[in-house]
């Protein structure tokens, strides 16, 4: 039989539910979901991600009215591997 020791069973049910939520089209994830913890996400990754969207939101609009256009991008001389 297959058990976990605190915290390792937290950080199992906290990631395989953030990686559910990230890409609902990957059933492992709620497959392990399933075997584990009989099918329940994390409800404290749930409201952190909830809580994470509404403000992204905002964040993702102040952003955009402040990108530059694409032709007005000039890559950084640290980062070669972007040239």
């Amino acid at each position: 039989m297959f058990s976990l020791r605190s915290p390792d069973n937290l950080k199992l049910r906290s990631s395989m539910t953030l990686f559910a939520e990230a890409d609902p089209h990957r059933h492992v994830f709620g497959k392990v979901l399933e075997k584990y913890f009989r099918g329940e996400k994390d409800p404290a990754t749930l409201k952190i991600l909830e809580g994470q969207s509404e403000e992204n939101a905002d964040v993702q609009q102040m952003n955009l009215k402040k990108a530059l256009p694409a032709k007005d991008y000039v890559p950084s001389r640290e980062a070669p591997f972007l040239m």
